[in-house]
């Protein structure tokens, strides 16, 4: 009879602990149940074709959500105006970049913190160059009035706005070319110059080394500009800014790191901390790139 008792008061407890304890979760507030947690964005301007942005980032993809304990998605977009956007209005956990459209974010949406600069062969500059092809007649960039020119998306650093920057200290405007074209991807510039699609073509050093054995020459050097960034939404909160700041700094220093860097680009040497004169240096190009929307 007092076993029989007792196996009912341990029952009754058991229902009323039980009932207390989903009592609980219900009222606990959301972060402190055990939900996943919601996936991080990590954006990608569209410098190449999809596929291989997919193939290139996802080992770091998956570095920075094993360091942080943060899922990380990839995301590569269609056009570059949209990623600009889109990193401007916080819908981007970490943002690749070019200093371009890094510019135009910070000045219509105001600063976003940097995670790290890219390092290229030791560097924080890259250049971009003017290319034809090996058996062009043309010589110099002021020959290049008159003739079919290709950039880059209309927002690109190195495929758009520098090249019309540098053609413009020639006295040469898009009214001065026989025409003009705005490819998807450096790659394309380089083939349509190839293919005879056009005469002259703006890409960054890197892409025009990538197809110089393949009949393209250089006709002239577009100036060095600070390289690609990898920034982050204004509101993400301080510890994971860090946390995942110091992830990326720290990857050249082993074997694995390094191996998804150049999984990237081949040239990657590093990642640091960013310039502090970074944007003192890209803000002089403000007015001159209004000029060239107008």
């Amino acid at each position: 009879m007092e076993i029989s008792l007792n196996r009912q008061r341990f029952h009754a407890m058991k229902r009323t602990c039980l009932f207390l304890l989903a009592a609980l979760i219900v009222f606990l507030p959301r972060d402190a149940q055990a939900a996943p947690s919601p996936e991080r964005l990590f954006c990608i301007h569209p410098f190449m074709r999809p596929s291989d942005l997919l193939e290139r980032f996802t080992p770091m993809a998956k570095w920075l959500s094993e360091a942080s304990g943060v899922t990380f998605r990839l995301k590569v977009y269609s056009s570059y105006g949209t990623h600009i956007n889109d990193v401007g209005e916080n819908q981007c956990d970490i943002a690749y970049m070019g200093p371009i459209p890094y510019l135009r974010v910070i000045t219509r949406y105001g600063k976003k913190p940097v995670l790290a600069q890219l390092e290229v062969n030791g560097k924080s500059t890259f250049n971009g160059s003017i290319v034809v092809r090996t058996e062009s007649p043309l010589t110099s960039i002021e020959q290049v009035r008159g003739k079919r020119f290709a950039f880059g998306d209309v927002h690109s650093s190195m495929g758009n706005v520098l090249p019309r920057i540098h053609l413009r200290k020639v006295g040469i405007t898009l009214e001065d070319l026989g025409a003009h074209g705005h490819l998807n991807g450096h790659d394309n510039v380089a083939l349509s110059v190839l293919s005879g699609r056009f005469e002259v073509g703006a890409v960054k050093e890197s892409v025009f080394r990538k197809y110089a054995t393949r009949g393209l020459r250089e006709l002239d050097r577009i100036p060095e500009i600070g390289t690609h960034l990898f920034v982050t939404r204004s509101d993400l909160s301080p510890t994971l800014i860090k946390t995942l700041s110091q992830t990326l700094v720290e990857m050249k220093r082993s074997f694995v790191g390094r191996s998804i860097l150049t999984a990237i680009k081949p040239s990657i040497t590093g990642l640091n901390a960013v310039d502090p004169n970074y944007d003192a240096r890209l803000l002089p190009l403000v007015s001159i790139i209004d000029q060239l929307e107008e």
